[in-house]
């Protein structure tokens, strides 16, 4: 599964329209966590009001252990994520993602499982966005990302 979604993500870069680069920090019940992404373009329908992407990312934070121990790990997340405008017009839209995780915490046994996301964004450039997203995973909480797109 996970040579699959690689290999996926890899060759979209060869009909990739454009790509879009960005910086998340997550704070859920009992962690914390900031990445990076990366997300090439799939496909585009009526003049960019719908964005299909594929993306990576890689995010390292810390747990709260039970006996306030901070216990650190790293996580890779490859998935298929939708920008939506066409009920909200340019600047804002919706953000819709799903994918699987993939950490490693040496704490536990098993911690990679699917995840998904929903958020709202803005653009504040034509090239820069901000999106404030509930992801729903083995350590669901907020994240907060800021967006580049490099076209």
């Amino acid at each position: 599964m996970r040579t699959i979604i690689v290999i996926l993500f890899l060759s979209s870069f060869a009909f990739a329209q454009n790509i879009t680069i960005g910086t998340a920090y997550q704070r859920s019940e009992l962690n914390e966590s900031v990445g990076l992404s990366i997300s090439p373009e799939i496909i585009t329908f009526n003049n960019r009001k719908v964005i299909f992407r594929l993306y990576a990312g890689y995010f390292l934070g810390s747990n709260l252990n039970y006996d306030t121990d901070f216990n650190s790990y790293s996580r890779y997340e490859f998935g298929f994520e939708s920008k939506n405008t066409m009920l909200t017009g340019k600047t804002f839209f919706n953000h819709i993602a799903v994918g699987y995780n993939f950490q490693n915490n040496q704490f536990a046994s098993n911690t990679s499982d699917w995840m998904f996301s929903f958020g709202l964004g803005t653009k504040f450039l034509e090239t820069l966005s901000i999106i404030t997203k509930y992801v729903w995973n083995n350590e669901s909480g907020i994240r907060i990302v800021l967006e580049y797109d490099m076209f």
